[in-house]
């Protein structure tokens, strides 16, 4: 537990062939033809909670920002709130989540900010909420109860909220819903989680199979 501070490097080339049809007809789109993305990372943390992995107790809270350096084909910047509050009951274990992320300048097309996918707005496809800033909430009860011979197995009920628009606009934007239910097997004393979930949307659903929790 307690409070970090850390930095990170990342560099990547991404290369991207195109033919001008489908979704690359948009020639608008920022990184269309790929490039090269250089830049750093400032996070600080705040960890509270008993077991990381798979908490019962605890609250988490983390402040990333990142930004391109010289060298790179992008020119942007993105800051990104995450924080999570767990307690139990009983068996019960209830999870709340607040995420929050604002992107500015000449964002390439795939770290445009985004919500609907293995963590996030669970049931909405193919990352389909996506603008300059992105917003949700979330709640998730598990039940830390019941074993299938002796593994523990962790059913679970899972509802999101999230909105994206402009950095002004998405307070304003039509919120979408994403629900559903999984189950987890928390693995070596709870430090690894198999999860699988089905969510459902206005828009669709998915299956997730994923290891760690959601939040």
């Amino acid at each position: 537990g307690g409070s970090t501070a850390g930095a990170r490097l990342h560099a990547e080339n991404t290369a991207i062939h195109n033919d001008g049809d489908g979704i690359f007809r948009d020639s608008g789109w920022t990184g269309i033809h790929g490039g090269t993305d250089f830049d750093a990372s400032l996070i600080l943390e705040h960890e509270g909670r008993d077991l990381k992995e798979n908490p019962k107790s605890g609250s988490y809270l983390s402040l990333k920002f990142q930004a391109a350096l010289p060298g790179a084909d992008f020119d942007w910047q993105d800051l990104t709130l995450d924080a999570s509050d767990a307690f139990s009951l009983g068996d019960f274990t209830a999870v709340g989540r607040l995420h929050r992320e604002d992107a500015w300048g000449d964002v390439p097309f795939w770290e445009v900010p985004f919500l609907g996918y293995r963590k996030s707005l669970r049931g909405l496809p193919d990352k389909r909420l996506r603008g300059e800033a992105v917003q949700c909430v979330g709640l998730e009860t598990r039940w830390n109860g019941p074993k299938i011979w002796i593994f523990p197995f962790q059913p679970a009920v899972f509802a999101e909220l999230g909105q994206a628009g402009t950095h002004g606009g998405v307070w304003s934007a039509e919120a979408r819903w994403a629900a559903g239910a999984g189950v987890r097997s928390p693995l070596a004393g709870g430090k690894a989680v198999l999860r699988v979930d089905y969510g459902w949307s206005a828009y669709g659903s998915g299956l997730y199979v994923d290891f760690g929790q959601a939040f």
